[in-house]
């Protein structure tokens, strides 16, 4: 989509009060067919969205604008500020797809090329800041345990992923190479780890937990930084209510999959901020993220082997992301004989 094809009403309800206009069309991570555009509001830039036609729903975009404005209200200045259209609603429907306005986020999202410890706190301590504001947000006197949406999904996926292992071998599927190599080395995995994990999932299940938003796909992309600061965390479009283990997990997995004293570290870093208020469970954590990485090689081979599915990248970044998580599996061997 260009500027230029941004529907009238778009222009009337969320561009003109706030007396917006779009510069440029920003490229995305090609797996999600959202359509981002730069503004300029004066010398403030600002950042349009369309969500896909598919998602999100009107209450799943409306629960998501209820956690960003609770982020808002607590003063936390790194995620995205709505602003609302002449009617006072924080979404506009174009008849196919629902547009946002927010602010612009500075900065870029420079770990995987440039990480340090400096920056690994500052990762962790943002999203502490982030969960801690929802939780604050949240807390009532009626507010009770529960169990963890995310651990029920797990142990459906997994379950369902063993009683297919005799059939996902990979070769009637594609030829010998890398993506062979590494549709082996999942399979293998799955069925190394998966029926001890399914098991650890099973006891996880039945465990009540705390429960409040959580963002869900928070991972090195979608962390801004400008130098050692973070600058920004965005893209809230898996948020829902689930455990906040769950982000984590994914984001710990995605800045640091292999070195297990920078994992340790970052975990540090994210209790030191929430000192008083969460402690981490480390035998949790590990059947999360072990599970959440066999899972993801899982998926990446469905996709690009079973499904052949096709996305807006080159296909050598998808098959280098599916090999980070093949190759992330043995970093968690160390963690494998811990008790839950």
């Amino acid at each position: 989509m260009k500027t230029s094809e941004i529907p009238s009403r778009i222009y009337d309800q969320l561009l003109e009060p706030h007396k917006a206009q779009p510069a440029q069309v920003v490229a995305g991570s090609g797996l999600s067919s959202a359509e981002v555009f730069r503004c300029v509001a004066g010398e403030q830039p600002l950042c349009l969205r369309c969500w896909p036609a598919e998602h999100p729903s009107r209450e799943r975009l409306q629960l998501i604008h209820a956690a960003m404005q609770q982020l808002t209200l607590a003063g936390i200045s790194i995620t995205p500020k709505l602003f609302f259209t002449r009617s006072g609603d924080s979404f506009c429907f174009d008849g196919q797809r629902y547009w946002e306005l927010t602010s612009w986020l500075p900065g870029a999202a420079s770990y995987a090329t440039h990480p340090s410890e400096v920056k690994l706190d500052a990762a962790m301590t943002a999203l502490a800041d982030i969960h801690q504001a929802w939780f604050r947000a949240n807390q009532s006197p009626s507010s009770k345990l529960n169990t963890s949406p995310t651990v029920s999904e797990r142990v459906t996926r997994l379950a369902n992923w063993l009683r297919q292992i005799d059939r996902l071998r990979p070769t009637q599927r594609c030829e010998p190479g890398i993506e062979w190599s590494l549709a082996n080395a999942t399979c293998d995995a799955l069925r190394r780890l998966g029926p001890k994990l399914l098991a650890d999932l099973e006891i996880l299940r039945v465990q009540p937990v705390g429960l409040h938003f959580s963002l869900r796909d928070i991972w090195s992309e979608h962390v801004l930084f400008s130098g050692d600061t973070v600058s920004g965390v965005i893209d809230f479009g898996a948020l829902r209510v689930d455990e906040p283990l769950t982000d984590i997990v994914r984001l710990i997995g995605s800045l640091e999959p292999v070195d297990v004293a920078k994992r340790e570290f970052a975990i540090n870093a994210y209790e030191n901020r929430r000192q008083g208020y969460y402690v981490v469970d480390r035998a949790r954590l590990a059947v999360l993220a072990q599970t959440a990485t066999l899972l993801s090689a899982v998926q990446w081979m469905q996709w690009l082997i079973i499904e052949r599915r096709t996305f807006k990248v080159p296909h050598a970044q998808l098959v280098d992301r599916w090999s980070r998580f093949v190759n992330a599996l043995a970093s968690h061997t160390s963690y494998s004989n811990r008790n839950i």
